[in-house]
């Protein structure tokens, strides 16, 4: 009988041993089958389309009848999808090829290109984009520079507490809470109080006290800007501001007179800022609270068309609102010869563009007629079209959306200037 029970208990074990073998068995067969499937799931519930981010334009080096055989990849700048990987997209031109030929029997020929971005589900959508096949320059590819302004992100309220002197030094760089930008590193970002990158502080004094709304220019290293508005909130705990005096009198403005700038190996000035004229401006009661320009602009340029002298009006304010209306004089000089010199079309003409920033309507003058403008936005797509036969005229953009757009003026296949334009 103790045989037969053994024998049972035995036969028991190896039914359970075998049944749980199956059943980790079962479970291996079935955890490969839906990693297998993982891939074809994937793209099954992947039916977002990629955001496609062309460069705004490109200059290529060539030489006439000779064809010059171009990557759709090369047009891209920071395209991406939110399931495939960016080193994962496939690029393409309009009717399906990765490479195509392209050839001009004349100098400096413009191109438009559609660029397709194509995800590994199969989703897909387009930029639209240029290039310049030039023949006078040796670099194979050239002016390809970063021209996408960085994303300000600020403390929404920043409050901060007079010390006893009732003066403090506030840096730009204090308002950040983690603005970033498409290749410039977080850490080499640089803050300013205004559209003037010589304005990375402001004096805080017992004018300051309460609260005020203060715009801040956030600038990556290609010189591209966004600004971002935010408040701050000057206490006064230890009572280190007594009652103020009326601050009625408007500051003394200081300016240099002439300001004189060079033309560069660029075949153009650097750009120039209300901050190149300030010779010591002061103000006896509540201090300097900005420089401008009294004109609509932020700062000039000026390039081998427009050597000579420049009347330029300027406006200083006071905490309080008093201002000074005071006049200087630009004078663009070429002392090394680089327009004459070089064989190199300018890219920087006579084009004046205001206001700018804008809530819609643009007036612009310019000498390069006959010509045209286009308007790209920041993913390289062109939104506007406009043809010029004089020397002098407005555009409307109050249709399209807040942000930044470049506009690209062209002359008989030139590209002449490119301007940054920003919608408000």
């Amino acid at each position: 009988m103790s045989y037969f029970f053994r024998f049972v208990r035995i036969s028991i074990s190896l039914s359970i041993k075998i049944f749980l073998s199956m059943k980790y068995f079962l479970t291996l067969i079935y955890t490969i089958s839906l990693i297998a499937a993982l891939p074809s799931m994937t793209q099954a519930q992947d039916t977002h389309l990629p955001t496609p981010v062309c460069y705004p334009g490109l200059s290529v080096s060539s030489s006439p009848g000779v064809p010059v055989e171009l990557q759709a990849s090369l047009f891209n700048l920071s395209s991406f999808d939110d399931v495939t990987p960016a080193d994962k997209l496939k690029f393409y031109f309009e009717g399906g090829q990765e490479v195509a030929s392209f050839m001009t029997e004349k100098p400096n020929e413009f191109f438009e290109v559609v660029l397709y971005v194509e995800d590994e589900a199969g989703n897909k959508d387009a930029c639209h984009t240029f290039f310049i096949l030039n023949t006078d320059v040796k670099t194979q590819i050239i002016d390809t520079a970063d021209i996408i302004p960085p994303t300000p992100v600020l403390h929404n309220v920043v409050s901060l507490a007079m010390p006893d002197p009732g003066q403090f030094i506030l840096y730009a760089s204090q308002l950040n809470a983690g603005s970033f930008d498409n290749i410039t590193p977080k850490n080499a970002l640089r803050f300013t109080f205004g559209p003037d990158p010589a304005t990375t502080t402001y004096p805080i004094n017992c004018f300051d006290r309460g609260g005020q709304e203060i715009e801040i220019f956030v600038w990556d290293q290609a010189g591209n800007f966004a600004s971002c508005k935010t408040r701050i909130n000057i206490n006064d705990p230890v009572q280190a501001c007594p009652d103020l005096p009326v601050d009625s009198l408007p500051p003394v403005a200081v300016l240099k007179a002439p300001l004189e700038v060079e033309i560069g190996p660029s075949l153009s000035t650097e750009y120039i800022y209300p901050s190149a004229f300030d010779d010591g401006s002061y103000d006896d009661l509540s201090g300097i609270r900005s420089l401008l320009f009294k004109d609509p602009v932020y700062s000039y340029r000026f390039g081998c068309e427009e050597t000579g002298s420049y009347p330029v009006t300027l406006l200083l304010a006071d905490k309080v609102g008093n201002e000074t209306e005071a006049t200087s004089e630009i004078v663009v000089t070429d002392p090394h010869n680089y327009c004459s010199l070089s064989s190199k079309r300018p890219i920087t003409q006579s084009l004046r563009i205001m206001p700018n920033p804008t809530g819609g309507e643009l007036s612009w003058s310019s000498d390069n007629v006959p010509g045209r403008f286009v308007l790209y936005d920041m993913h390289g797509r062109q939104v506007l079209t406009i043809s010029k036969n004089k020397p002098n005229g407005t555009m409307s953009i109050s249709h399209l959306p807040a942000g930044i757009y470049l506009l690209v003026e062209t002359d008989q296949n030139y590209m002449v200037k490119r301007q940054l334009i920003s919608k408000i």
